[in-house]
């Protein structure tokens, strides 16, 4: 799932600037997604947008069950990861180009 991130406690120097950046948001999601619950996921993504559609009604339509509806299931963490790199990380932090890390 990740590209860089793979767990280190500091990012790893063979990494250029770009993926260090890129590292650096990895482990910020993964710790995130270790805190948070679903309401503090919905909070966040509500005031993002993916192809028109609000994505916290999106991340909110995706849950699995509702136990999700306390804590997102590790099950879930990638299409969680998705919705917050295609909704959040490469619109409001990063410029499009560095999606080509991620193809």
């Amino acid at each position: 799932m990740y590209k860089f991130y793979k767990g280190e406690a500091e990012c790893p120097k063979k990494l250029s600037a770009e993926q260090g950046r890129l590292w650096e948001a990895e482990r910020v999601f993964e710790e995130n997604f270790n805190m948070n619950d679903s309401s503090d996921w919905y909070s966040f993504f509500k005031g993002c947008e993916l192809d028109g559609e609000n994505a916290g009604d999106i991340f909110m339509k995706k849950l699995d069950s509702e136990i999700e509806y306390e804590r997102p299931a590790e099950t879930s963490k990638n299409w969680i990861f998705n919705l917050w790199v295609n909704s959040y990380l490469f619109v409001d932090k990063f410029s499009k180009e560095w999606r080509k890390y991620y193809k």
